[in-house]
């Protein structure tokens, strides 16, 4: 078991036909965020686990009063595709990221905001991509089929809102490796706020629990407000391009420009550039020229390409280099990304990821401009 920041280890034996295994996981500068707790039972047949699974998961025997605690559940039999996309909202050794996460009948979306809060990271999972999914919405009209349709179909009363720190996410899913067969149920009871996720893998059965941290009002307000800038002003470029030549051309910009501080981004007509500069020099230039209009000139990397034309003939717009290089984290496990940069100069990375299922998977980066 490869936890870096594992400080207790006990086994408790008991009589019976199962070995528990009990660990207690704290963060090094941040002891209260959140509690760990795993049981590792060994048999398969075990009736104790069995019942225990579906106390645990909120998939088992269901009774109004303990559904109306359930604020979302979630199952989903490869967690695989999951932890390949969160690893890409961590950016650098932090291990302080707050994930605040938001579920609604239609989707469970976890956001991360850079510390500079120059960059925010938005990772969306459909229903659908679950194999089972419920919110607070749909499991309390389920239980009371008298509800009015208006107070069954949810509303934001009925989103479920709360914040785990995102490093001890990954260390439970994470915590058999990652299997392609290691299946995952997460559920979030409302009346003690823990996070319960419950992973099974070859028979053996791992419940860890999260303690969720407390948010107010003004930082759950700051998770959306890149998206929302970029949002509120016209589009100057819209780029849907290949991955793996994008790819390789940004891993050449960021291994050429150790020591630099920012990139120059500028957006034509021709296409797009990249400049990384560091100490008043260009360490490295990149540039994806755009197809022609008329066909005759063609892209390897764009599938489409758009630039709105006005007063002027280029746009050139600066962003920290370190949140362009989190922005492009999801090029390894992406098959399209879609760039897109507003008249403000709030850039929206865009990126498509398909699961081993062929279900698609959501990540949005919005970064803000240094200077344009």
């Amino acid at each position: 078991m490869s936890i870096n920041n594992l400080i207790i280890l006990k086994y408790n034996i008991t009589c019976r036909t199962y070995l528990s295994l009990s660990t207690v996981l704290f963060h090094p500068h941040r002891l209260s965020d959140f509690h760990f707790q795993a049981f590792q039972r060994w048999s398969q047949k075990d009736p104790v686990r069995n019942s225990d699974l579906a106390a645990s998961t909120g998939f088992g025997s269901s009774t109004p009063a303990r559904d109306a605690n359930i604020g979302f559940t979630c199952h989903i039999d490869s967690v695989k595709d999951i932890v390949d996309v969160l690893n890409c909202l961590a950016g650098g050794s932090r291990k302080d990221i707050h994930c605040f996460i938001e579920a609604t009948p239609e989707s469970l979306t976890l956001s991360v905001t850079g510390r500079s809060k120059a960059v925010q990271a938005r990772l969306t999972l459909e229903a659908e991509l679950f194999d089972e999914y419920r919110c607070r919405s749909t499991i309390n009209s389920n239980n009371n089929s008298r509800q009015p349709e208006e107070e069954a179909t949810g509303n934001s009363d009925e989103h479920v809102k709360l914040a785990l720190n995102l490093c001890g996410l990954l260390d439970c899913l994470q915590l058999f490796g990652s299997s392609d067969t290691t299946a995952a149920t997460m559920t979030y009871d409302t009346s003690d706020e823990l996070f319960r996720l419950s992973l099974e893998e070859g028979g053996i059965l791992t419940t860890c629990e999260l303690n969720a941290m407390h948010l107010d009002s003004e930082s759950e307000e700051d998770h959306g407000v890149l998206f929302q800038s970029f949002q509120g002003s016209p589009e100057q470029c819209a780029a849907l391009m290949h991955t793996v030549p994008l790819r390789e051309a940004m891993q050449e910009l960021f291994e050429t420009s150790l020591g630099a501080e920012y990139c120059r981004a500028e957006l034509s007509q021709s296409g797009i550039s990249f400049f990384s500069v560091g100490n008043t020099e260009t360490c490295c230039e990149i540039h994806f020229e755009a197809p022609s209009q008329g066909g005759s000139t063609k892209s390897d990397i764009f599938l489409s390409y758009q630039y709105e034309r006005n007063q002027f003939a280029l746009v050139a717009w600066e962003y920290s280099i370190s949140s362009l290089h989190l922005s492009m984290k999801a090029l390894g496990v992406a098959k399209e990304t879609f760039v897109r940069v507003n008249m403000e100069g709030v850039m929206c990375v865009q990126h498509q990821v398909q699961g081993h299922l062929g279900k698609d998977i959501i990540l949005d980066y919005a970064l803000l401009p240094t200077m344009g």
